[in-house]
């Protein structure tokens, strides 16, 4: 497989490239890439940046998880993973959903079966204006 390509942005936007015959990049928790050089041996190639923003809901959306820095959201301050106010890199984990499946089951049956008891009232009380209607006629 081919790992030339762009990896991610460096702190002044420029792409990190991995040098020519480097392979198998991984980022370690102080966001260093690491690659295997012609000898197989581990290299840092580069050091992933992270940016904070003073106003973070200032920033554009770009879409696909892409922000842009706009003048609500202040420049960007620049820090490495695991650095103070910087938190480290969990490389090969996925963030896991704040919701819990099972709570959400149980919210949604009892909304279905309140739904049904309102239903249920309606019904009736159009059975008694109908029997009520009838009476008097």
């Amino acid at each position: 497989m081919d790992y030339a390509g762009r990896i991610v942005p460096d702190v002044n936007g420029d792409p990190i490239r991995l040098p020519e015959g480097f392979t198998s990049p991984f980022l370690d928790p102080t966001g260093s890439l690491i690659a295997l050089d012609e000898n197989g041996e581990p290299r840092e190639v580069a050091r992933l940046p992270l940016a904070r923003f003073a106003n973070p809901e200032g920033l554009e959306l770009l879409g696909g998880g892409l922000y842009r820095p706009t003048l609500n959201s202040g420049e960007p301050e620049y820090g490495t993973p695991g650095d103070q106010g910087f938190a480290p890199l969990r490389p090969g984990t996925l963030e896991s959903s704040n919701v819990d499946v099972a709570q959400e089951f149980v919210s949604m049956i009892v909304a279905q079966r309140a739904y049904s008891a309102c239903a249920r009232t309606f019904a009736v009380g159009d059975a008694m204006l109908e029997l009520a209607t009838r009476i008097t006629r």
